[in-house]
C-alpha cells in the first residue's frame, strides 16, 4: 500500500532546516483549514491576519452560497472574447432597446467602478464584480434598500459606494 502524503508536499522537500520545514508545513496546513472552513471567507481571511470582522452575510462565496461549480458553469457560457454563448437568465432579448440601455449603463458602471478602485488602490472586483454591476444595470435601483437587495451589495459596500452607484444608475 502506498504511503499517504499530504497534498503538494514537494515544495517542502527542498527545505533542509527541519524547523523551517515544520513552520512551512504548519502555515500550509493552516491555510488549507482556512480555505476549507465553511464560515465567512472575509472573516476567516481577516482572522488569519489578526483582525476581527462579523460574517459579511452577503459578499463572499460561503455567505452567498456560490459554489465553485456554479462559477465554472457561468464561466463556461463565455468565450475568450467575453461574449455570452448562452443567454443569461433574466436578461432582455438581444437587440431590444432595454438591452441596449442596460449595456450602456453597465459600461458606465464599469467606468465608475474602475475610477473608484484606482482611487482606493484596489482591484476593480473589490468594489463590485461584473454580475453585481449587471444586476444594477438591469434593475436600476432607486434607493439604498433596493441596492442592498442586489447580490454582492452588503452594508459596507453600500456605505462606501452606494451613493455613487445610485447616482450613476439615474444619471444624477
Amino acid at each position: 500500500m502506498p504511503e499517504s502524503r499530504p497534498p503538494y508536499p514537494a515544495f517542502l522537500d527542498d527545505i533542509d532546516d527541519l524547523r523551517l520545514r515544520h513552520a512551512k508545513w504548519q502555515a500550509r496546513t493552516s491555510l488549507y483549514r482556512m480555505v476549507e472552513n465553511p464560515a465567512c471567507r472575509h472573516a476567516a481571511i481577516l482572522a488569519h491576519f489578526g483582525e476581527a470582522l462579523e460574517p459579511c452575510r452577503s459578499s463572499c462565496d460561503v455567505c452567498t452560497g456560490v459554489t465553485v461549480e456554479s462559477l465554472a458553469a457561468a464561466g463556461a457560457r463565455h468565450d475568450r472574447a467575453g461574449r455570452s454563448r448562452a443567454p443569461a437568465v433574466g436578461r432582455t432579448s438581444p437587440g431590444s432597446r432595454a438591452q441596449a440601455e442596460a449595456e450602456a449603463l453597465f459600461d458606465r458602471l464599469r467606468t465608475l467602478r474602475k475610477r473608484l478602485a484606482d482611487d482606493a488602490g484596489v482591484p476593480a472586483y473589490v468594489v463590485f464584480n461584473d454580475s453585481t454591476l449587471r444586476a444594477m444595470a438591469e434593475s436600476r435601483p432607486a434607493s439604498e434598500s433596493a441596492l442592498l437587495a442586489l447580490p454582492g451589495v452588503g452594508p459596507v459596500k453600500l456605505e462606501r459606494y452606494g451613493a455613487a452607484f445610485l447616482a450613476a444608475c439615474h444619471d444624477r
